[in-house]
């Protein structure tokens, strides 16, 4: 059942995306992008579960089979075919096709740099030096929802979208000052940021892909197939060490060790060189909130959880009182393992769904999520801030989707917070104009 499963999703995510492309003419769509999205979170494991066994379930505190795995799959496949839908209905209503983009953009000019990179220094200094005489933020989870405010430490916190929002603006064709810089130090700082870390590297990578498909037709194949290699061997290899330093600290091993271990399985079974691909799937998490609900042991929240991310965006924890803990991980974790306060399971986008709505009506989060995106790519084009932004939630949403709302809007908060300094203290007055057109537009 699963591999039937399995096979319907591969054609759907196709037509699917096939679709989106002709109709939109454009690759960098909502349905594309949630596609990979939802594969690498929520089937991926299931789909190298067909070959494998390596990849069965696990990583929870319940045993699952085969039918409950078939059962999540059925799920997260309507919540697939929701947000396509959705998706169609929101272009139909509007009528009209979306404008292509300029091809590069740049939300800042090169000599206002100086007005991100110096608070980002300023910031990470803070955060080394801190880290020294206090020991950090600490590496234990919060038992509830209101002991997890982290004070000044969400203050620094937000060193890294200085970070991200320099290096996807500086350019690429001719500046990578930014990166050579920013990266070894975030790759040290890696323990406390990992997520932000591939939010960065995401939405360079998405942006840097956008731009050169576009130019693909002057620069040749082969120049475009070498430039994405580039770019995404690096991705892997980051994606390999935090796959390997996971296994470190769950096995209690140094990460030198867990990287020795990951290559010895590689060489001695091919198929695991894509485990690093399955690191952030979700699917045993989905099936163990599942158990719970329909046991009983677990309450539906009704939208509470999403009510409580966006009072967070605005309201500080401590301040919200019992409110806090209707964050949706924390909700989740006070039932599932509410005694274990040095390990997190994450938690993730359908999950929250089923917390909210259930087994039947989970599907009302991927219709509202779709609505979202599909909104967000409709402004994308207006102005060179929503094209930023629009690659930045996307990245925010392939790491988040592991996490919860309430995590998803404090990212994407942080980052609105870092455009708003830059656009008071960089003096951009572009920052809200409409790009020029180098590559041409499409209307109906």
């Amino acid at each position: 059942m699963i591999g039937f499963l399995i096979l319907i999703f591969i054609l759907s995510v196709g037509f699917q995306c096939f679709w989106s492309i002709r109709e939109t003419r454009d690759w960098a769509n909502p349905v594309v992008f949630f596609s990979a999205i939802h594969c690498v979170h929520n089937w991926i494991r299931s789909f190298f579960y067909c070959f494998d066994d390596f990849y069965a379930y696990g990583g929870v505190l319940i045993s699952i089979n085969d039918e409950q795995g078939a059962e999540n799959l059925l799920r997260n496949l309507v919540g697939q075919w929701v947000f396509f839908l959705i998706f169609w209905g929101y272009r139909n209503l509007k009528k009209r096709r979306v404008e292509n983009s300029s091809g590069w953009w740049e939300l800042i000019p090169g000599q206002s740099l100086v007005f991100v990179i110096l608070p980002y220094g300023i910031l990470t200094i803070l955060s080394v030096g801190l880290s020294f005489v206090f020991g950090g933020p600490g590496g234990e989870q919060a038992l509830t929802g209101t002991t997890a405010f982290a004070g000044f430490w969400g203050l620094l916190g937000v060193r890294p979208f200085f970070w991200i929002y320099a290096l996807v603006n500086s350019g690429l064709r001719k500046n990578f000052k930014v990166l050579l810089f920013t990266f070894p130090v975030e790759l040290i700082l890696a323990g406390g940021a990992r997520k932000l870390l591939l939010m960065g590297l995401l939405s360079w990578l998405f942006a840097y892909f956008y731009v050169q498909i576009k130019s693909l037709g002057r620069q040749g194949v082969i120049s475009f197939v070498k430039r994405g290699a580039m770019m995404l061997i690096p991705a892997y290899v980051v994606l390999f060490f935090m796959a390997a330093r996971r296994e470190a600290r769950g096995e209690g091993i140094s990460i030198v060790h867990a990287l020795g271990v990951e290559f010895e399985r590689v060489f001695s079974n091919p198929l695991l060189i894509f485990k690093p691909l399955c690191a952030t799937n979700s699917e045993s998490l989905h099936i163990w909130c599942a158990e719970l609900i329909e046991k009983g042991s677990l309450n539906l929240m009704y939208g509470k959880s999403y009510i409580q991310a966006i009072l967070n965006v605005v309201v500080l924890r401590p301040f919200q009182g019992e409110i806090a803990n209707w964050q949706g991980a924390y909700a989740f974790k006070m039932v599932a393992y509410p005694n274990i306060s040095n390990h997190g399971w994450d938690f993730s986008f359908s999950a929250e769904a089923l917390l909210n709505w259930g087994c039947y009506g989970f599907f009302i989060s991927f219709a509202l999520f779709s609505w979202v995106f599909s909104w967000l790519y409709l402004r994308r084009d207006r102005s060179l801030f929503w094209q930023n932004f629009y690659f930045l939630f996307v990245a925010v949403c392939f790491v988040s989707f592991r996490t919860d709302a309430t995590a998803l809007l404090r990212f994407l908060s942080c980052f609105l917070l870092v455009c708003l300094y830059a656009r008071i203290f960089g003096k951009d007055k572009s920052f809200y104009h409409v790009p020029r057109r180098r590559y041409g537009s499409s209307k109906e």
